[in-house]
C-alpha cells in the first residue's frame, strides 16, 4: 500500500482494533486501558510514517509528490498527492495526535 494511504488510513485500523477490544474484551476497565494503548501505538506509527514521508520529500520539486492513483467505480478515480505546504500539515497532525492521546 502506498505511503500516503497508509498514513491516512492507519488510524482506521486502530479504530477497528479498539472496536474488537470492546466487543471481545474481558472487562470494561481492561478494555478501556487496552484501548488507550492501542490508540497511542497507532498514532505513534502514523507519526513515524509521516516523519519518513518528510525525509523522502524533495523540497526542490514544486509539484505533487507521492502521487497515488487508482480507478474506483462508475468512472471515478482515487487520487492523492502531497505538495510543499500540505506535507507540513500532515506532519503537524501526526505530531499532535500522540500528544492528545497521551494527555487524555
Amino acid at each position: 500500500m502506498p505511503l500516503l494511504s497508509l498514513i491516512t488510513y492507519a488510524p482506521l485500523a486502530g479504530v477497528v482494533a479498539i472496536l474488537a477490544l470492546k466487543l471481545f474484551g474481558q472487562s470494561e476497565t481492561k478494555s478501556a486501558e487496552a484501548s488507550k494503548w492501542v490508540a497511542l501505538i497507532v498514532t505513534l506509527v502514523t507519526l513515524a510514517l509521516s516523519v519518513f514521508l518528510v525525509m523522502e520529500f524533495d523540497p526542490k520539486n514544486p509539484g505533487f509528490q507521492f502521487v497515488e492513483e487508482a480507478p474506483w467505480f462508475m468512472g471515478l478515480n482515487y487520487r492523492m498527492g502531497i505538495d510543499g505546504i500540505s506535507i507540513l500539515f500532515v506532519l503537524l497532525t501526526a505530531f499532535l495526535m500522540p500528544i492528545c492521546i497521551a494527555a487524555s
